[in-house]
């Protein structure tokens, strides 16, 4: 697999719905558009699966048009899988505390498990707007795993910036 970087979900909801309005920001999806389609950026068939069920039509629609999503049913994935399951049982929070079973099976059942199992067998840097909670045992946070078995993640400004596209102002039509 020739990809960079593997989004969570939350990175389409997001841009989508607050950061990057498609009517506003047409050049931005070109571009998303023009990544995905070349494969630098790409998801996974469970992140798919979940906009599915949770995020507006829209967003759902161009998805399904263009993002190319990683099988995730490959043998070295389930392997990596079952690793990253591992490291959040075995996680031991800053309050000494560890995440309940509850918290891990619903990890496991969710599309973040098996993309940070991709990122680590692809090598790929892993992006979503999730942040550290070394609190909470009730739900496993994306980057506390990361963290844990050295797997790269940023933001979507970070991506902007990592990639470097460049996107023009066009004065609208009917302005002074």
């Amino acid at each position: 697999m020739n990809c960079e970087y593997l989004l969570d979900a939350n990175i389409y909801i997001q841009a989508w719905e607050f950061q990057y309005p498609e009517p506003v920001f047409p050049g931005f999806w070109e571009w998303f558009q023009a990544n995905h389609q070349s494969g630098r950026i790409r998801t996974i068939d469970k992140v798919v699966q979940e906009l599915q069920k949770h995020a507006s039509s829209a967003i759902c629609a161009w998805v399904k048009e263009n993002a190319i999503s990683v099988d995730t049913s490959d043998e070295a994935i389930t392997e990596a899988y079952i690793r990253v399951i591992k490291a959040a049982q075995s996680r031991v929070l800053k309050n000494g505390r560890v995440y309940t079973q509850d918290a891990i099976a619903e990890f496991g059942r969710v599309a973040d498990s098996f993309l940070i199992a991709s990122a680590s067998v692809h090598n790929t840097t892993l992006v979503t707007w999730e942040t550290p909670n070394d609190q909470q045992t009730s739900k496993v946070y994306i980057p506390d795993i990361t963290n844990l078995l050295n797997i790269k993640i940023i933001t979507t400004p970070k991506l902007l910036l990592e990639l470097r596209p460049r996107f023009t102002w066009e004065k609208p039509a009917d302005s002074n």
